[in-house]
């Protein structure tokens, strides 16, 4: 039984080590007769950890990893701790949580093998955890310790939640900061009329208030403000100061389509941006196969903001089982090569070569384009709906390249790059897209025709019925830039995965 003992005490120990730091700071345990308010002073153990944690959260995006171990953390049991880590095996808590766990492990096995009950509550003070309470009550459920055991059971809870609080205060009024706006500022006194900030957020409010007041001059100068802005809130501020205005009626119009379209936007999946639907000049006289220009209606959809890069198509490949198309009329056809640039086979999976998981991902072919938006119920855009998007959509503002009329704002091409870059790296255009012009020619669903300009639908249209390649858009890093106009049209074999070849996808409203 000593033999026993001696060992358990050693566990404990070694686990102990990990909060060494708090233990020094703690007065061994007395007697039965121990005054029950020593506990109102006892550290946390845990709480150090989260307290760290809470500094770096509160500077930085708030993660659903970090509201999990926060969660975590709270509960203080093994099952938790385990769950935690099968989640995140290799998050940024996964040392953090490990310790926890060997230390809960030494001291619930030093709680079981004490040798009597003062040994074991001795061991639950030292650890000033819930989970060593909870050991010795689980032990000894009728102990002379068990009130106060509980008790501080419920002082820590009531530190942590404290704590807790705490850090949803200096989160939300972080988030406040960010947003710089009067309405985040107000939320946040709303919310956390007590928080430590209150000051602060109403100085700020007053600030933004005595900004806005000061820029506001005449009605002139406010509805310009609000076209340069383009905002409902630009717009609103307008209508509601000058409601009777020379501009109400286009401020009223104008309002009713950026309402639509913020709804349509807050529904729209991730990393996608509302396009809405309209009528634009398709094509331009300088090639034969880009003329005549003419107009054409396309619809409302979503679309993706930045080019697919390898690390979403590794996924997609490790998910899909298979780098040819395993079904349907385009069975057996390969989806994607090999590159340096671009993705690699292990021999196990698929993955990014070091280093460019970021960049778009080539080499794949249009049947591999195809079958990615069709594995995520997306589908490759219409040779339509690109350069309708590609011009910026009903904000457009007739650039030659997508989002500016200077190339090198615009685009990675031959002047500025010898190969793919980041995505998302240039300016984007009036929509929010980035890379239409450059970096990568996108597949479109089109079959290719150099006379479906004359012959074509205006009407949505949706390319031949059949043909022999598809058509791609947008030019890349390899070209000049008069193969980064919007109105550039270009096509390839589908079968054909080049490195200079890539895509994006959009979405059915």
């Amino acid at each position: 039984m000593k033999n026993e003992a001696k060992v358990s005490w050693l566990n404990y120990w070694l686990g102990a080590l990990l909060v060494v730091a708090q233990l020094l700071s703690l007065s061994s345990c007395g007697s039965e007769t121990e005054s029950p308010e020593a506990g109102q002073e006892i550290n946390i153990r845990r709480g150090n950890v989260e307290d760290s944690a809470a500094n770096t959260v509160a500077e930085t995006v708030f993660t659903q990893e970090d509201a999990d171990y926060e969660a975590t953390m709270s509960l203080g049991t093994l099952v938790a701790m385990e769950d935690f880590l099968k989640q995140y095996p290799r998050g940024k808590y996964s040392s953090t949580i490990k310790a926890e766990i060997a230390q809960t492990m030494a001291v619930r096995d030093s709680i079981e093998s004490a040798q009597n009950e003062e040994e074991a509550y001795r061991i639950a003070r030292r650890d000033t955890s819930t989970a060593a309470y909870d050991y010795y009550i689980q032990r000894f459920p009728d102990g002379k310790y068990v009130v106060e055991a509980r008790r501080q059971i419920n002082v820590i809870k009531e530190k942590q939640r404290q704590r807790e609080q705490r850090l949803r205060d200096q989160r939300a009024y972080q988030a406040a900061v960010a947003k710089g706006t009067i309405e985040a500022f107000q939320q946040y006194l709303r919310e956390f009329p007590q928080g430590e900030h209150q000051e602060q957020a109403k100085a700020e409010v007053q600030r933004i208030e005595r900004e806005r007041q000061e820029h506001i001059l005449n009605e002139d100068r406010i509805y310009n403000e609000a076209v340069r802005l383009g905002t409902i809130e630009a717009y609103e501020a307008y209508v509601i100061k000058y409601p009777n205005g020379k501009f109400r009626d286009d401020a009223t119009r104008i309002l009713a389509i950026l309402r639509e379209e913020r709804q349509f936007q807050l529904n729209a999946p991730p990393n996608m941006v509302y396009v809405r639907g309209g009528q634009f000049d398709m094509g331009s006289a300088s090639f034969a196969d880009e003329n005549p220009v003419r107009k054409v209606t396309v619809g409302s959809f979503y679309m993706h903001q930045f080019e697919v890069t390898n690390s979403q198509y590794a996924l997609f490949l490790n998910a899909y089982g298979s780098d040819v198309v395993k079904g349907g009329g385009n069975a057996g056809q390969d989806m994607i090569f090999e590159e340096e640039w671009g993705l690699r086979y292990n021999g196990q999976n698929w993955e990014p070569q070091p280093s460019f998981a970021r960049y778009p991902v080539i080499n794949v072919t249009w049947y591999g384009a195809n079958e990615f938006c069709r594995h995520y119920g997306f589908r490759l855009p219409t040779e339509a709906e690109w350069e309708y998007s590609a011009r910026g959509g009903n904000k457009g503002r007739l650039f030659q390249y997508s989002g500016s009329a200077v190339a090198d704002t615009a685009a990675w091409y031959s002047r500025n790059s010898r190969n793919t870059l980041p995505v998302g790296k240039k300016q984007r255009n009036e929509l929010g897209l980035y890379d239409m012009s450059g970096n990568v020619a996108e597949w479109c669903s089109d079959w290719y025709d150099n006379n479906y300009y004359r012959t074509g639908t205006a009407n949505n249209p949706q390319g031949p019925s059949e043909g022999q390649a598809k058509v791609l858009r947008g030019g890349s890093f390899f070209d000049d830039k008069d193969k980064l106009r919007v109105a550039k049209r270009d096509f390839s074999f589908p079968f054909v995965g080049y490195y200079t070849y890539g895509f994006r996808c959009v979405k059915d409203i």
